[in-house]
């Protein structure tokens, strides 16, 4: 009798997963995992909506380096990402700043809120604009979560990386654009 209801439920779950409207970009798989030096001469310039209310603006983080980590409510590998940049910026305060973008369309706000609630997030939360959706914007090709992005004092980009990275080779990569 169970076998038989197995395979309905199945194909009811099938039914109503297919006709739900995905509004999050798709989780792609990086070709690479690794750290990647980013070359940029100019700092990057955002204007991000804040999770409760207002605007999370690049020019607030300027004069240390900020860390800023990428995640999407529906990830694991994101829920494991915010700790791990958390405690960074933990044992680096007050050198390092630390920004969650979250990659939910403005209407999941909810979601990102509780999100972060339950993360337990010690720094500024955003939600990522049309623009970071896509792709496009103060991260170009940015699509992968989670990611981890470094500035630099000056605001510039200094190394990004796709996927979930430990703590040491964060803790690397600060260590290594320290002085600039």
């Amino acid at each position: 009798m169970r076998l038989a209801r197995a395979p309905a439920a199945a194909l009811w779950l099938a039914s109503s997963v297919s006709c739900v409207e995905v509004t999050a970009p798709p989780v792609e798989s990086p070709d690479s995992a690794d750290a990647r030096p980013v070359a940029s001469s100019l700092p990057v310039q955002f204007e991000l909506p804040e999770l409760h209310s207002g605007v999370v603006k690049s020019s607030e983080f300027l004069g240390r380096m900020t860390l800023v980590v990428f995640g999407a409510t529906y990830d694991t590998a994101s829920q494991a990402a915010v700790p791990i940049a958390s405690a960074i910026v933990r044992r680096h305060q007050p050198r390092i700043n630390g920004l969650l973008v979250v990659f939910e369309p403005a209407e999941n706000r909810p979601l990102a809120q509780a999100f972060a609630s339950v993360l337990d997030v010690p720094f500024p939360v955003a939600l990522a604009d049309a623009e970071t959706l896509q792709g496009r914007g103060a991260f170009p090709g940015l699509r992968h979560v989670p990611s981890f992005v470094l500035l630099d004092r000056e605001g510039r980009e200094v190394w990004r990386r796709y996927g979930l990275a430990t703590i040491e080779v964060i803790e690397a990569a600060v260590r290594a654009h320290e002085g600039r």
